[in-house]
């Protein structure tokens, strides 16, 4: 794929090819005159502990922390995904304005949930450090004595919170993968041996974490499958087209496909969402307050409603071309 890539001119001397896989592949001897940056999960953490170290070396050093060496320290189960996060964050501040950044993600599944967590920002770590900051504030404020008869001092939580170069990084993400218009997403999919059904099924998961790709690239894809595939779906807002059809002229003509995949309507008062593969007898629409949850084959988004939405409940839902329309009434009110 990366050789198609090269062949489009996606990827060229001026690009900057970041591999966020982690399969430590060694590709420099195949693409020499590209600069190709990995991504080391190890590396990344190890960075980030640096940064914390200087507030709290002391701590660290009385637990056997600060070598990493402690047996008490938890696998956090995610930590690996947000330290991809955290490597691509570090890479974007780092590349020149005049250059291209490509970004080589893991397979399919994987990477769609990865942009939709890039889509949180700082949220992202925020809602996971917040709750354990707090319980640190309330326990260093129980180790007072330690702290005096040790003679050290305990880290507070706001020295361990992000800071303001990492809430930007986060943001700056968050801005790129939230906005089509700034960024391209080639779905690449082995069509091989797939029908209809379980592409769909596949094609699914993009909608479901608010994730649209610029173009759906398929290989070894049934002609008829592709046909059909290409009637359900809105053609101005993902293209489809075969691995062996990609060329530099075909990417150029997806350049234009950058609508935006939510659209609110006020004047009909109703909200419009692009999910790709999702079929309306599978999908369940539950309104509580004003978060409308929208559940399909095991997955699970939640649309937060505008506050021109926020007061109305949801009537109707009718999905065309991958589009699912919500309408929405004025709740009655209670005399």
């Amino acid at each position: 794929m990366i050789d198609k890539l090269i062949q489009s001119n996606v990827i060229n001397s001026r690009t900057a090819l970041l591999d966020a896989r982690g399969n430590f592949d060694d590709l420099a001897t195949h693409y020499k005159e590209y600069e190709w940056i990995q991504f080391d999960h190890n590396q990344t953490l190890e960075d980030l502990w640096n940064e914390l170290s200087p507030h709290a070396k002391e701590w660290w050093d009385l637990l056997d922390i600060s070598k990493k060496q402690s047996p008490e320290l938890p696998e956090l189960p995610g930590l690996e995904d947000i330290s991809r996060l955290i490597f691509i964050c570090q890479k974007l501040t780092t590349i020149d304005q005049d250059e291209d950044m490509v970004v080589v993600l893991p397979h399919p599944n994987h990477a769609i949930q990865l942009l939709g967590m890039a889509q949180q920002g700082p949220l992202l770590i925020e809602n996971l450090l917040e709750p354990l900051l707090n319980w640190w504030d309330n326990t260093r404020k129980s180790l007072s004595a330690v702290e005096t008869f040790l003679r050290i001092k305990l880290p507070t939580s706001q020295q361990l919170r992000l800071t303001p170069q990492w809430r930007q990084n986060f943001e700056t993400l968050q801005a790129l993968t939230n906005d089509r218009k700034i960024h391209r997403f080639y779905l690449v999919l082995d069509g091989d041996h797939q029908n209809q059904s379980s592409l769909n099924r596949r094609l699914s998961v993009c909608g479901m974490h608010a994730v649209t790709p610029s173009a759906l690239i398929l290989s070894d894809l049934d002609i008829e499958v592709m046909a059909q595939l290409n009637e359900e779906l809105d053609a101005s807002m993902m293209t489809t087209t075969s691995i062996d059809n990609l060329n530099e002229m075909t990417l150029n003509r997806l350049e234009i496909s950058t609508k935006a995949n939510f659209v609110l309507n006020e004047s009909q008062q109703s909200i419009s969402i692009f999910l790709p593969g999702v079929s309306k007898k599978d999908l369940v629409i539950k309104q509580i307050g004003e978060v409308v949850f929208l559940f399909y084959l095991g997955q699970k988004r939640a649309l937060h409603l505008t506050d021109s939405l926020k007061t109305q409940t949801c009537q109707k839902g009718q999905m065309h071309l991958g589009w699912l329309t919500l309408r929405f009434n004025q709740l009655e009110q209670n005399a």
